[in-house]
């Protein structure tokens, strides 16, 4: 059997973090494939590079990974990826060429851990992305041609330990392109699709699972141990930052389940996300309308217009015996986080 484990960004910051990683992944205790994001901030990085062209930044970008590197005490080199980034300059300033510049953060990330993993004697097979899923040639926000890329991802079932991008594609003319900005998760639902024996998907990330809301945010919030597909679909659509807004679809169709649990935290359960309805979601979320105004979405609460006051006008948008949705002005959108989750989440203070 084969674990799909991928890491974001914002748990990939220093070699402290790289050595997390890998200790998570020598424990493993199946066969794994890893997807890995860029260190944090990168894409960030390199998309002001393509729109500036600025060398002073190209070198800042390489020398924060080199001192990864040193910390590890590893002999990476990536000069080439240095080399070829700058070449991307050079060229017209197109959708394509900046998938080809988003593509370096996510293949020097691969390229540090696994040279890490092979210094720590742990065999590892490091597999361009780009070589198995295949798009069509919308760039930036590629549609992912799926027989085409099961059949490419076949001989991976032979690989152990694999070690591969996410977020990054090739179309079928060989042009580099990309899944969205965040694709990384739904890179990982493709490849535990596409193989065989995969059992589970495991996102790590920098907190320790799926709460009712953003717990900086909102404190009484708990964790959520259990949510269906369905549940955490109506979470994601409502705008809730779960999940690249694509990755559920290929778990649902092969029924996989997706745990999210946390890198600085493994050896708590995280929440679960699989097929079947189980207990009643109480979650909000929230989703920008524009500079004024956001929606603010309730699940497991009926809705009650006693509830809101005077002081904080709104319009009734939706309600649905699981959740309802209201259009608020983003001045009062803390207030109302805070009042609902009095209302849903007080027993967990």
């Amino acid at each position: 059997m084969r674990s799909i484990y991928k890491f974001g960004g914002s748990s990939i910051k220093c070699a402290a973090t790289i050595k997390q990683i890998a200790d998570l992944i020598i424990k493993c205790p199946n066969n794994c494939l890893v997807v890995l994001s860029a260190t944090y901030n990168s894409t960030n990085e390199l998309e002001e590079i393509f729109e500036t062209s600025n060398l002073d930044l190209v070198k800042a970008f390489f020398n924060k990974h080199q001192v990864i590197i040193d910390e590890l005490e590893t002999s990476t080199d990536l000069s080439d990826f240095q080399s070829e980034l700058e070449s991307y300059l050079k060229n017209e300033k197109t959708k394509s060429v900046l998938d080809s510049v988003y593509s370096i953060g996510e293949r020097v990330s691969t390229r540090i851990l696994s040279d890490y993993l092979q210094k720590r004697e742990v065999h590892n097979h490091l597999a361009d992305a780009r070589d198995y899923i295949t798009t069509n040639r919308n760039f930036n926000e590629a549609k992912v041609l799926f027989k085409n890329t099961k059949d490419k991802c076949h001989p991976l079932n032979e690989k152990e330990l694999i070690i591969t991008q996410g977020f990054i594609a090739k179309t079928l003319s060989g042009e580099t392109s990309t899944l969205g900005r965040e694709g990384s998760d739904y890179s990982a639902a493709i490849f535990a699709w596409a193989l065989d024996d995969v059992r589970e998907l495991v996102i790590w990330k920098d907190v320790k699972g799926i709460y009712g809301h953003d717990p900086k945010l909102l404190d009484s919030a708990p964790l959520i141990p259990n949510l269906s597909y369905r549940q955490t679909k109506l979470l994601t659509n409502k705008g809730a930052k779960i999940l690249f807004h694509r990755t559920m679809n290929p778990l649902i169709e092969k029924n996989l389940p997706l745990i999210v649990k946390s890198v600085f935290f493994p050896d708590e359960s995280g929440s679960c996300i699989s097929e079947g309805e189980v207990a009643k979601l109480k979650a909000i979320s929230t989703q920008e309308i524009d500079g004024a105004k956001a929606l603010l979405t309730v699940f497991g609460l009926d809705y009650d217009q006693s509830l809101v006051t005077n002081e904080h006008p709104y319009e009734l948008d939706e309600n649905n015996d699981d959740y309802f949705s209201l259009e608020v002005r983003q001045q009062d959108l803390a207030a109302l986080i805070n009042l609902f989750g009095d209302h849903l989440f007080s027993s967990h203070k």
